[in-house]
């Protein structure tokens, strides 16, 4: 699991050419957390997940959608 949400995050970054400094800025989450949730060290909380999606431009909704099929496979 955790490395689905690291996957996510690396891809949608490198799609909109965003750097950790930048999702950090525009989540307002701490860098060391989002290192280490990109690095699949850690899963994070929901609220932060909310605002990591939130600051790449996704609805939390969505994401619990790809989150279900993820545990199903």
């Amino acid at each position: 699991m955790l490395n689905c949400y690291a996957e996510f995050i690396n891809t949608e970054m490198e799609k909109q050419e965003m750097s950790i400094s930048a999702l950090s800025r525009g989540a307002g989450v701490p860098h060391s957390t989002i290192s280490q949730i990109v690095r699949g060290k850690v899963s994070p909380q929901i609220g932060t997940f909310e605002r990591i999606c939130d600051a790449l431009g996704y609805d939390l909704i969505m994401m619990k959608r790809i989150d279900k099929k993820v545990k199903e496979n």
